[in-house]
């Protein structure tokens, strides 16, 4: 669930009212299972997570796990974390999608990567 709005309080008030009715990982363990993931497919799920869970604005920590994540060696992970970008669009990121448009071995990954820098141009998300 996410909740969005013009006005920040109201969208923090409706954040408290609803977080403790829900069964939420906390930040902390969302990042942890990424970083305690032992295989590629488990690392893919816990970057993915990571991307739904992370924080609206740019978030240091989230970030570069994604963003590792984006060069991984495992086709499976690169193409998870693509996904996960979508979730927390940062700018930070294009250097990395860049990279994987112009240069990825895998064709559908290379069009996953221009699709997002296609999305980012239209939002005006320019690079940090």
């Amino acid at each position: 669930m996410t909740v969005i709005g013009k006005n920040a309080e109201a969208v923090h008030g409706a954040q408290e009212l609803v977080e403790p009715r829900l069964n939420t990982w906390p930040l902390a363990e969302l990042l942890a299972e990424v970083d305690g993931a032992s295989t590629p497919v488990s690392l893919a799920r816990a970057v993915l997570r990571a991307g739904l869970g992370a924080p609206h604005e740019f978030d240091e920590t989230f970030f570069a796990r994604i963003n590792a994540a984006l060069h991984h060696s495992d086709r499976r992970v690169r193409e998870t974390a693509v996904w996960a970008v979508t979730f927390s669009p940062y700018a930070e990121y294009r250097p990395a999608l860049t990279t994987i448009r112009e240069s990825d071995e895998d064709p559908g990954l290379r069009d996953h990567a221009e699709i997002l820098l296609e999305g980012f141009d239209e939002i005006g998300s320019q690079e940090q």
